[in-house]
């Protein structure tokens, strides 16, 4: 049966241990992903090298030159993943780990969840690089702004309407900053 999402966040906010987070995380288990979405995040979950696994979501994640890609999200008790799967070859190509000391700020958007950190995260993009010439022409260092190191993650439509893609990334929202909390503890 379905939990309502608003409920599932509250479940979510309220674990006090790790053992309850993944208890109160058992509805999102039976989402209704394609079935190759599901695939993509089993793959995922035991792919990656950490095994106190919270949940795994299939996302769009906007890369650094702005253009949506498909990555499923680990995340875990000490860090999030960001995997890479091929659906033809059924294998995962590539991950990123971030670790959860490193989210800064998580802002929720009008069609997904920004994430804050506090390095880069993956690849840099051309406005970074186009800073780092300019100073290295004129010497002068580029200022370091602390909220440029940021990735968007937006939902993907599941295979039926509940939950939405908003409470689809309510949840995600909730058990980062939850995974955080207990992380730092």
């Amino acid at each position: 049966a379905l939990v309502d999402s608003a409920d599932l966040a509250a479940r979510i906010a309220a674990a006090e241990t790790t053992d309850a987070l993944v208890d109160a995380l058992k509805p999102s288990l039976s989402w209704p992903y394609t079935p190759e979405q599901e695939a993509a995040i089993r793959r995922a979950r035991t792919y990656i090298p950490d095994k106190a696994v919270y949940a795994g979501f299939f996302v769009q994640s906007i890369n650094e030159w702005k253009i949506a890609q498909h990555r499923v999200i680990v995340v875990t008790s000490s860090a999030y993943y960001r995997v890479k799967y091929d659906t033809k070859s059924g294998k995962v190509d590539r991950y990123n780990k971030t670790p959860l000391s490193k989210l800064r700020v998580l802002e929720k958007t009008a069609k997904g969840l920004r994430v804050y950190l506090t390095e880069q995260d993956g690849q840099s993009g051309p406005k970074k690089w186009a800073s780092w010439a300019k100073g290295a022409i004129t010497g002068n260092k580029p200022k370091e702004d602390e909220f440029s190191h940021a990735r968007e993650y937006l939902p993907v439509p599941l295979a039926k309407t509940v939950p939405t893609q908003t409470e689809v990334i309510d949840v995600l929202s909730a058990l980062l900053r939850k995974a955080c909390e207990l992380a730092a503890d």
